[in-house]
């Protein structure tokens, strides 16, 4: 999750970069965004488990202060902390973090180029194409509209909240509000049901297979 959401802040840096001034919305409010994002990336790279160990120190002194041990959330909180910064020594011990990040670069570039390509889809009879959309307002979009998972008050699987914030961004880039509606219910509703099959698909291979038998004997002497 921390390596997937770090590779947010080089995509919307270029996409800022790449938009410029061609759209009514705030660059430089989202060129400094994307910035203190990269920023962010880098100082993960490399300084994530310090970080994670001094906010852990700094909770575990302020749980014994006001008396936090005894509540579920602070267990919570420091085992997952922990647990976290396991898991990126991990990495950086085995020397893996960099082709990790890579991967994870990677990932989030053909999800994007995929949403691009079903947005075409559904815009094409429209007179729509590609240079209209433009690759860089996609990712400027799809950031803003997937950033509502964070609010507290959202609808059943963010619809309602994914919309508003997908319709407000292309309507800020230029495209038709209309258009711009009706794409985002289209895009979320075809992402949402490939999601569940795909989820259901992989359910029903993971319940189908048959446990492997285990062939070990149990007896500790030669003749069994």
């Amino acid at each position: 999750f921390l390596i997937d959401f770090l590779t947010l802040g080089p995509f919307v840096l270029l996409a800022v970069l790449s938009v410029g001034r061609s759209a009514d919305f705030p660059a430089g409010l989202l060129l400094g965004l994307a910035g203190v994002f990269f920023l962010a990336m880098v100082a993960a790279v490399w300084k994530l488990v310090p970080i994670l160990e001094f906010v852990l120190r700094s909770g575990e002194r302020l749980a014994a202060r006001f008396g936090w041990e005894g509540k579920k959330a602070w267990p919570w909180f420091r085992d997952k902390t922990r647990a976290t910064a396991a898991a990126v020594d991990d990495l950086r011990s085995r020397r893996i973090g960099l082709p990790v990040l890579g991967l994870s670069l990677l990932i989030r570039l053909a999800k994007y180029a995929s949403v691009f390509a079903l947005l075409w889809a559904l815009l094409a009879r429209q007179g729509i194409g590609p240079s209209d959309i433009g690759f860089g307002r996609l990712i400027l979009v799809l950031t803003g509209a997937e950033m509502t998972s964070a609010f507290p008050v959202k609808g059943l699987a963010d619809f309602g909240t994914w919309e508003s914030a997908w319709a407000l961004g292309f309507k800020w880039m230029g495209l038709g509000a209309g258009l711009a509606v009706v794409s985002g219910i289209g895009i979320h509703l075809i992402t949402t049901l490939f999601e569940a099959a795909l989820g259901l698909a992989a359910l029903l291979v993971l319940t189908g297979r048959r446990p492997r038998e285990d062939h070990r004997s149990d007896c500790l002497n030669e003749d069994c």
